[in-house]
């Protein structure tokens, strides 16, 4: 089993339905993957009694620095229990299998899981690393690392792929993002990797989307700043499943894979900073 998370998209963006294509074709590997869609922090979620949360956007509406760094840490923390809350929720058979149809007699494996995600939802996976047994590595989507510190560090495997120019040294310029000191807590097995041609919304289903719709968008798209870069939309789509299959193939199964190791002729558009 995996767990993926989104980001925060904003209203009009959210939903772990833009992702569904990614999430298919990772479990078309012979995974089960549970999406997690963040009660306020996209569109609208339901809960089976009726309440409905919506998209709150007053949690970033401000430009004071100290005030968005304390909503990254709390809202992050918040994310990392609600993944754990579902992996313990889920570990009960009887509840698994009224959730998923012709699930396997023994139920879900919720104590060996890698996780990815994307934006906010890569911060999860890094700081969940550290909180939860159950949490096997992380792979993060185009973020920059939002929210606690890993205090004792981790040995976990820990994976970012990010957009053009996203490099560490950019990153460690924004007072918001904790990347100068959380990179240097993962003394495991760890890779960065930067798509060329990519911006941030190319790690999600939008750019297949558009490319079947016959959109060529190139930056930031209609009044949603959907960040869209110059890749075709297949092309986006086939790095990004192709480099989260081979994480999650090393993570759970321990499958070596040269994606994993440098840059391959075979997608050019990858660079690694080591």
């Amino acid at each position: 089993m995996h767990v993926m998370q989104t980001g925060y998209e904003g209203t009009g963006q959210s939903f772990s339905f833009f992702y569904s294509q990614i999430a298919s074709t990772v479990a078309s590997k012979g995974y089960t993957i549970v999406s997690i869609d963040v009660p306020y922090d996209v569109d609208v979620v339901e809960y089976t009694d009726g309440y409905v949360a919506l998209f709150n956007q007053t949690l970033w509406g401000t430009n004071d620095t100290e005030a968005l760094a304390k909503t990254a840490y709390t809202v992050i923390s918040t994310r990392a229990e609600d993944v754990s809350f579902i992996l313990h929720s889920l570990s009960n058979t009887t509840l698994a299998h009224s959730l998923i149809p012709n699930l396997s007699d023994s139920g879900l494996d919720t104590t060996h899981v890698p996780m990815f995600g994307r934006s906010l939802g890569g911060s999860t996976a890094f700081s969940i690393m550290g909180r939860d047994d159950g949490i096997l590595g992380g792979l993060s989507l185009d973020d920059g690392l939002y929210g606690p510190v890993l205090p004792n560090g981790t040995t976990k495997p820990f994976m970012f792929l990010g957009h053009e120019n996203h490099t560490r040294e950019n990153i460690n310029a924004d007072p918001l993002l904790s990347w100068q000191t959380q990179w240097p807590s993962l003394i495991g097995w760890k890779r960065y990797a930067m798509v060329t041609g990519s911006l941030h919304y190319d790690f999600s289903d939008y750019p297949i989307l558009f490319g079947e719709l016959g959109i060529t968008p190139v930056g930031k798209v209609a009044s949603n700043a959907i960040l869209l870069g110059s890749l075709k939309g297949a092309r986006a789509f086939e790095i990004v499943t192709e480099y989260v299959g081979a994480f999650l193939e090393f993570v759970v199964r321990g499958k070596t894979s040269d994606l994993l190791d440098g840059a391959l002729q075979e997608f050019p558009e990858v660079l690694f900073e080591l």
